[in-house]
């Protein structure tokens, strides 16, 4: 029922969601995809890259379009915008997916992009468990979202303001470090986004 609920709320967004957050989230957008677009050793290219709740496609003018990217997202509404902004993009594809079941094969993907989808999913683990295995071995995944920090718990102020948000579609009170535990990922990176690091960037990698 909350999936339902929330996939309603994101269509009333929609309209707004680039008017609210574009300027707000553009230079930790950048950051990331910078992450994701990032070749290491023994890499030569990036194959391909899937964006899970990629919203209204605020990622794309980022990324070199040689690249191949799919998108997903739950909200008819977001998507509607999402292939609006994408018209002139050869190298994208646009599916209606739920995050927490993926209809994609085992070891896809090159490089997974989260961006602000872990908080308002239903079951966060078992989204990112599937973000683990649709990503091929040496994979890259890349998660942006409101998180707890290490090793602390929320604070009553936290705790109460999280009823409120939770309402609103989005849960601030994750504990990234907990989830990871329910996966065979390993975190690369950590980078404090802003809001003294209540957004955060982890990179994540898939053992080969």
């Amino acid at each position: 029922m909350r999936h339902k609920i929330g996939s309603q709320l994101w269509d009333f967004y929609a309209p707004i969601y680039d008017f609210i957050t574009t300027a707000f989230l553009k230079t930790a957008r950048i950051n990331y995809i910078q992450e994701a677009i990032q070749i290491s050793p023994p890499e030569t290219e990036i194959n391909n890259i899937l964006i899970i709740g990629g919203g209204t496609g605020q990622e794309i003018h980022l990324i070199d379009q040689n690249i191949p990217i799919t998108i997903i997202d739950y909200s008819k509404t977001m998507i509607k915008i999402l292939v609006r902004k994408a018209k002139n993009h050869n190298n994208i594809t646009i599916h209606r997916m739920n995050a927490q079941k993926l209809d994609f094969n085992n070891n896809t993907y090159h490089r997974i992009i989260m961006p602000l989808i872990l908080a308002v999913c239903e079951d966060p683990i078992k989204a990112l468990q599937e973000a683990e295995r649709v990503l091929s071995p040496g994979g890259r995944l890349i998660v942006f979202d409101k998180f707890l920090h290490k090793n602390k718990n929320p604070s009553l102020i936290r705790k109460s303001l999280n009823v409120l948000t939770n309402l609103l579609a989005t849960n601030i009170n994750i504990d990234f470090h907990h989830l990871i535990q329910h996966t065979h990922l390993t975190i690369i990176k950590e980078i404090p986004a802003f809001w003294g690091g209540l957004f955060k960037i982890f990179i994540l990698e898939k053992n080969q």
